[in-house]
């Protein structure tokens, strides 16, 4: 804001809404309304069309003003219920960036959008529903960043429109089903896009055919990137198996396969050298990450940057690795979820651990993991007891939760950890008691919660935990009356601790 003598020329507005705000009426100076965004936030009073505005970010914004902001370079719409956008976003000749964030309805963009000449950046969040782009994008020859492009058989839709493009930062193609020439995919001109860091390659999630799989093979072949690539997805790929560009992508540091459902063997990912994230989900046939033999030697290291890696919903998965060797001394978090026959290797950094959907077969080996200082295990639903020692040897263990072991009958009876903080368990219908050398001597722990389950007391032990700082006991009849204040039998127990609650 500028002031000049008795004159106010407003130029600039960063809106902090806490329930509503009137804009002030004095606005025809107005460069920048930048709305933060803060639940429960709108706008009252009549919302400024003069042409002088340059950016603009606002939710809850009446469409049909957008014509008349004639001089914007900035639009970001966000959280707005709309299923298009208005036609009149064509007279937005200078606009260089629009951003559309959180828009679930929208289902398409203007058909002539390509007019806006000056536009550098597309970017396209959250936006579900979306189905269909403007045709003929390649005609915007500054354009520099589409975070989205959906591949149509319609013409001006199609993969060689990005050829000419200049494109940086984060890509998404969706739709890779509708190509229909691999002549047009050649020339979508991947590999020339050397400033592309971020890509997201997607077919749709339907039905398999054999026609479909081999041409998803020859496509994805033909889409390989620049080696610059730093995170590449591939979503819903229906080939048997990967093109052979993926190990040699020195540069990737994030990779992500879902719902690959053919797949049976993964190339030799072990040789990226500076992989840090691993994302497998929802693939029925693979069994290996990687299965490579020729660098089973000694010395040699397989995946020698790798440290956070996720396995959801792979039925068949049975091993990190094919070959029995301990080289993936960086891995520090690791998450499982639905591998029902996968046997757990050595993993000597592993500091966090996620299981849900447990058996004794999986957990077994936790008690080598000596660096653990989360662990989190879920849903073992045949599960009437763990693995013996299965927390012996976790020295380092900071957070211990067990969630969902509706057969569950007893805990460990060893000690835990000295170094324990959190202990958590909830949703164990049979589990009657907890053992008195479990918590013994837990002098760092300061939380405990208790949930859904059959406990009918506390352990003598409990009063001796000095450091405990909060207890919770939900949804637990039998607990909840022996802890009562005054009356409860085991309230002598837990008097010290400062922030009890019952629910």
């Amino acid at each position: 804001m500028i002031c000049q003598g008795a004159h106010t020329i407003l130029v600039s507005i960063i809106l902090i809404f806490h329930q509503s705000m009137r804009l002030p009426s004095n606005n025809e100076s107005l460069r920048t309304l930048y709305q933060l965004e803060l639940y429960g936030s709108r706008i009252s009073g009549c919302f400024p069309t003069n042409p002088s505005l340059r950016v603009l970010r606002v939710r809850k914004f009446k469409l049909s003003s957008l014509g008349s902001l004639v001089h914007l370079r900035y639009l970001e719409l966000y959280h707005i219920k709309t299923k298009k956008l208005p036609n009149s976003i064509y007279n937005l000749h200078k606009l260089e960036i629009l951003k559309l964030k959180h828009l679930p309805d929208l289902l398409c963009l203007p058909e002539r959008l390509n007019c806006l000449k000056h536009l550098r950046h597309l970017i396209i969040e959250d936006c579900f529903s979306l189905s269909c782009m403007f045709p003929y994008i390649g005609r915007l020859s500054s354009l520099r960043t589409v975070s989205v492009y959906i591949v149509r058989s319609k013409t001006g839709h199609n993969l060689a429109e990005l050829r000419d493009l200049k494109l940086e930062g984060k890509l998404s193609i969706e739709g890779l089903e509708n190509v229909s020439s691999l002549s047009d995919v050649r020339e979508a001109n991947l590999m020339g896009k050397k400033d592309l860091r971020e890509l997201c390659l997607s077919w749709s999630n339907s039905g398999k055919t054999k026609t479909r799989a081999n041409n998803a093979i020859e496509v994805l072949h033909l889409l390989q990137p620049h080696s610059n690539l730093k995170c590449l997805r591939i979503l819903h790929y229906e080939g048997l198996y990967f093109p052979s560009w993926i190990e040699i992508h020195n540069c990737l540091v994030y990779l992500e396969l879902r719902s690959c459902k053919n797949c049976v063997q993964f190339p030799p990912f072990g040789k990226l050298p500076f992989l840090k994230q691993l994302i497998l989900s929802n693939m029925d046939e693979v069994r290996y990450v990687d299965v490579d033999e020729s660098h089973d030697g000694v010395g040699v290291r397989v995946f020698p940057s790798l440290e956070k890696v996720s396995l959801l919903g792979l039925p068949n998965f049975e091993r990190l690795l094919k070959m029995e060797r301990r080289e993936m001394f960086r891995l520090s978090d690791l998450t499982i979820c639905g591998c029902p026959k996968l046997v757990l290797q050595f993993l000597p950094s592993l500091k966090d651990l996620i299981v849900i959907g447990c058996n004794s077969q999986l957990l077994r080996p936790i008690s080598s993991f000596h660096c653990l200082t989360t662990l989190l295990l879920s849903e073992g639903n045949k599960m009437t007891s763990f693995p013996e020692g299965m927390l012996r040897n976790l020295t380092c263990l900071q957070t211990l939760i067990l969630t969902n072991f509706p057969k569950l009958k007893e805990l460990p009876n060893e000690p835990l950890s000295l170094a324990l903080e959190r202990l958590q368990i909830s949703r164990c219908g049979d589990l009657e008691s907890s053992p008195e050398q479990m918590l013994e001597g837990l002098q760092s722990l300061r939380t405990i919660e208790i949930s859904s389950c059959g406990l009918r007391s506390l352990p003598e032990c409990i009063r001796n935990l000095t450091s405990l700082e909060v207890l919770t006991i939900c949804d637990c009849p039998t607990l909840k009356e022996r802890c009562n204040e005054g009356t409860g039998e085991d309230y002598d127990k837990i008097a010290h601790i400062p922030k009890f609650g019952i629910e």
